[in-house]
């Protein structure tokens, strides 16, 4: 199988400190995460003075979801010292943008290569379609979605790749987008479930075998919320290529994404898992492995006399027997030819024939 992709999400776990940002790039680096990944925002363009809280943001001392956030921002400034930071520790930086102005960064400033779409944007149909002008590889999360809104995210995603205009874009009169070959490579989508924490009974990971049978050329993967590090496991064996987990200094400190985040050697610990998981696939064929070999003749069936055989006898259910060892001359495919057959020599009971 594929190596997995691993994403370590940082998100917004850093409190508003870059300090506690480097702590985290070097967690995810002790863990040995592909990526270490953030979320970018101007907190004036994303919501308004009175957009309520999510249930999991409440019970703080806030009132609404900007005086949330805007403790949690960073400037770009901040973000380049944390990009610069990632490539000293030799650990790929990915984030989320959630406003145009963020994403311009990214792919301007910071040259990104991916840009990450959260389950909250994927009806941000001017963020995706952006994202497809600059040709950059787009990870979108499904999280509270459905076959339609991913289907025209990735049309608009497609439409700007492309570099068409969506001016006369049909809602009404859309049908399911075609993915050209050359788009293959750049689209990836997960499954996801905005729930902090997710509970293991609504992870659904059967929408991973659904996504894959809708999308039989795009990479698929996890965008998983829920507090357990074994269900990565569970996804690796429905051929996710991509992971992504979030994780925390402590899960003890204030802010949003703590409590529904994995400690750093929960981190440490599920990346271990994945990369033992990931050496027992192996390849998908169905021939003799090398560490088996040394057993087949211990174990396998020659053809041997049951009794002591005369020159001129009849070879019968009776007198001949399938046993262990197996040795190449004497092949078990012949046990059925030689039925009836006549001896050409005597042998002794056991002898191999």
């Amino acid at each position: 199988m594929k190596k997995i992709q691993v994403i370590a999400e940082a998100g917004v776990n850093h409190n508003g400190k870059i300090k506690n940002a480097f702590k985290l790039v070097d967690i995810a680096k002790e863990a040995k995460a592909d990526f270490v990944k953030f979320q970018i925002f101007d907190s004036e363009m994303l919501v308004t003075d009175n957009a309520p809280l999510a249930s999991y943001q409440k019970n703080r001392k806030v009132k609404n979801q900007k005086n949330l956030i805007k403790k949690l921002e960073l400037g770009f400034n901040d973000f380049k010292k944390i990009k610069k930071y990632c490539d000293t520790k030799k650990i790929k930086f990915l984030c989320t943008p959630f406003d145009i102005k963020s994403l311009e960064f990214l792919v301007k400033d910071l040259k990104l290569k991916t840009i990450k779409v959260s389950s909250g944007d994927i009806t941000n149909y001017q963020l995706i379609y952006q994202t497809g002008r600059y040709k950059k590889n787009i990870i979108i999360s499904t999280g509270n979605s459905n076959l339609k809104e991913i289907d025209l995210a990735i049309q608009f995603y497609k439409l700007g790749y492309e570099q068409k205009s969506t001016k006369n874009f049909k809602l009404l009169n859309f049908k399911r987008v075609k993915i050209p070959n050359k788009l293959k490579k750049k689209i990836n989508v997960m499954h996801c479930i905005s729930s902090y924490p997710t509970k293991i009974e609504q992870l659904n990971l059967e929408s991973i075998n659904f996504l894959k049978f809708k999308y039989p050329k795009l990479n698929i993967g996890l965008s998983d919320h829920s507090k357990e590090i074994y269900t990565p496991l569970l996804a690796m064996g429905m051929g996710i290529e991509l992971l992504e987990k979030h994780f925390t200094i402590n899960k003890l400190m204030n802010g949003p994404d703590h409590k529904a985040s994995l400690n750093p050697n929960e981190l440490k610990n599920m990346i271990k898992l994945i990369r033992v998981y990931e050496k027992s696939f192996g390849k998908f064929n169905k021939i003799s492995q090398v560490n088996e070999k040394k057993n087949l003749k211990i174990v396998r069936r020659s053809i041997y006399a049951n009794q002591n055989i005369k020159k001129g006898e009849k070879f019968s259910f009776d007198n001949i027997i399938l046993k262990r060892p197996y040795v190449k001359k004497s092949n078990p495919l012949n046990f059925w030819n030689l039925i009836s057959s006549i001896a050409k020599k005597d042998y002794k009971k056991n002898e191999i024939i």
